[in-house]
């Protein structure tokens, strides 16, 4: 639906003395997932690297990272050097990385499987609402905000049943420059009405929430995404759900720099994070989940990069996860069509996500059963 600036600003004029609760949500507890999406597909491979394996050597004779530039988290298992400022969140406990993660029937277009990742989906089957739209639709009324979604990349909320906002920054809610709204209703006015209500707290905190943080963040997008995301949790006018990404990890070509940079970014946005919300006392009560809606080829193509491919990890951040290493790691001995088969279903994490986090009891999926993992305390 199109408006007016004209129909907007009388909109939000008619509703001047009314408040707005933008947090304070029906969840079981307050609690918000911060979802990441490493946009282009991630090279789960050299992020988790399977450093005692010859194969990956031999499968990868340039890009294969040396075991002097990964961090040993074991003797098998590595980390990507660039994930280096994430040691100590992993010696606390608080990541944990799900390995081997995909589905079946893997397709490697990129608008596909992000259908796919973000509905939960079939490989085969097109469903046109989101995962977490389905899950938090019984939990939230119907005037309750669910989601701020940075950057546009809404589709895990889309379908109408729970509302969200979907902006590029914060200071798009002050100055009036909504992205969409999707709140699904009939009647015009009503939509006005609502979005105008989701708007109004902001116009006088919003520069609190944009400078409560204590800590220096990494200069770029994502990592104001990641500040504006720690003010608001820190202000308790987090919606349950939150989603940042990061562009960039489409590496066909000169792979080697470009992962390693976006690494960093993600590592240093991420210790950031922490540092702070530890410092407000949030850091129990926020997930941060990454999410790709690939891993890359396991042999490096001839331009020094990878191809689409399968299977990758997921990472989990947060004062209550179950630290450490979860599901099988990628058998590069057991390939299909020189592709990693992926040993835990997306829909694994999603389930164990529902349930353990929200605290909304759930046996399945889009009517399949997925075993759930000991992800979160």
């Amino acid at each position: 639906m199109n408006i007016s600036r004209r129909q907007f600003i009388a909109a939000i004029s008619s509703l001047l003395l009314q408040k707005y609760s933008f947090g304070n949500n029906q969840l079981p507890t307050y609690k918000t997932l911060v979802l990441i999406e490493l946009q282009g597909g991630n090279d789960g491979l050299n992020t988790v690297v399977p450093l005692s394996n010859p194969l990956y050597q031999k499968y990868r004779p340039t890009l294969a990272l040396s075991p002097d530039k990964t961090i040993e988290i074991n003797t098998m298992t590595g980390l990507h050097g660039s994930l280096t400022p994430l040691l100590p969140t992993w010696l606390a406990g608080d990541l944990a990385i799900v390995q081997g993660v995909g589905y079946e029937k893997p397709n490697r277009s990129h608008f596909r499987s992000v259908d796919i990742w973000a509905s939960a989906s079939e490989a085969e089957i097109v469903k046109r609402s989101g995962w977490l739209n389905d899950a938090l639709a019984d939990t939230l009324t119907k005037n309750q905000l669910a989601a701020i979604m940075f950057g546009g990349r809404d589709k895990a909320v889309r379908g109408g049943a729970i509302n969200v906002l979907s902006i590029n920054r914060l200071d798009d809610i002050r100055n009036a420059k909504l992205g969409t709204y999707a709140g699904e209703t009939s009647d015009a006015s009503e939509w006005l009405q609502r979005v105008a209500e989701l708007t109004l707290n902001f116009k006088s905190e919003l520069p609190h929430y944009l400078n409560s943080n204590k800590t220096e963040y990494p200069i770029g997008k994502f990592a104001d995404q990641i500040r504006e995301s720690v003010g608001l949790i820190q202000n308790n006018q987090a919606p349950p759900v939150i989603g940042v990404h990061i562009n960039g990890f489409d590496t066909h070509a000169n792979q080697a720099v470009r992962h390693s940079e976006l690494l960093t970014l993600l590592a240093n946005s991420i210790v950031a994070m922490r540092e702070d919300l530890i410092h407000s006392g949030h850091w129990n009560d926020t997930l941060i989940m990454t999410v790709s809606e690939f891993g890359r080829r396991v042999l490096e193509n001839g331009s020094a990069g990878t191809d689409h491919g399968t299977a990758a990890p997921v990472f989990l951040f947060g004062g209550r996860v179950n630290g450490g290493l979860h599901g099988a790691a990628p058998d590069l001995g057991a390939l299909q069509n020189d592709d990693l088969v992926h040993s835990v279903d997306f829909r694994s994490v999603y389930a164990s996500v529902i349930d353990q986090w929200f605290g909304i009891a759930t046996s399945n999926l889009n009517h399949r059963r997925f075993k759930k993992l000991h992800l979160i305390s």
